[in-house]
């Protein structure tokens, strides 16, 4: 397996997630399926893909550096999470007729779905924030609260099994950001075209309105 610093042109003492995010913009674009006229290798861009999603993720580049290997798994569910984001946004578009008529003419499509996402990414944020502070807060009732029966501590029980979940549902949501993240970076190897048609119409009416003037005049 090839080390993943070295796929992103760097070494673990001079990783930073700054510098992950730089390289992996500039090598993605070198080696891209679509890049260079098509010349670009599928395999450097999922090995790229790869060591990007692992490296910039602080639990699994933790796990990562501790035994050299990756969750196959986890990577494969943040690309299936990644489709399902831009299946879900696309079909807002596909089903608004109007709105997504105009974003399609306008150009915007991308823009919308850059926006939605960073929005997403934000929200989602806050609710993992949230959790962390409920959290602290039950690890504080736990260090505050002494048992002084000689039968089951239920309290402790109960906050220590809640705390569990917070921890799982943390977990969740940390995954559905990279989710989130991973589809921003996909997003960002396309481009809007110009809406031919439309300029030719735009065109035709603009000629159309000069003629006008000029033979009533």
């Amino acid at each position: 397996m090839r080390d993943l610093y070295e796929i992103l042109g760097m070494t673990k003492d001079t990783f930073t997630k700054d510098k992950a995010r730089s390289e992996f913009r500039k090598r993605s674009k070198q080696v891209h399926p679509d890049a260079n006229g098509g010349k670009g290798s599928p395999e450097e861009f999922h090995a790229l893909t790869i060591a990007y999603q692992v490296l910039t993720d602080d639990s699994k580049k933790k796990a990562y550096d501790e035994t050299g290997s990756i969750d196959d798994k986890l990577v494969d569910n943040i690309e299936a999470l990644a489709i399902q984001n831009i299946f879900r946004l696309l079909t807002m578009v596909i089903n608004d007729e109007k709105a997504g008529d105009n974003l399609v003419a306008e150009g915007g499509l991308f823009q919308f779905m850059e926006h939605s996402l960073a929005t997403a990414i934000q929200q989602t944020q806050l609710a993992m924030k949230d959790r962390e502070k409920k959290k602290r807060r039950i690890e504080k009732m736990l260090k505050l609260s002494r048992h002084k029966g000689k039968g089951t501590d239920h309290v402790r029980v109960i906050l220590t099994r809640t705390i569990q979940e917070i921890d799982a549902s943390i977990s969740q949501v940390k995954t559905e950001i990279k989710g989130l993240e991973r589809t921003c970076e996909i997003i960002y190897e396309y481009e809007a075209l110009p809406d031919l048609d439309k300029e030719f119409r735009d065109d035709a009416v603009t000629v159309l309105s000069w003629a006008t003037m000029f033979y009533t005049t």
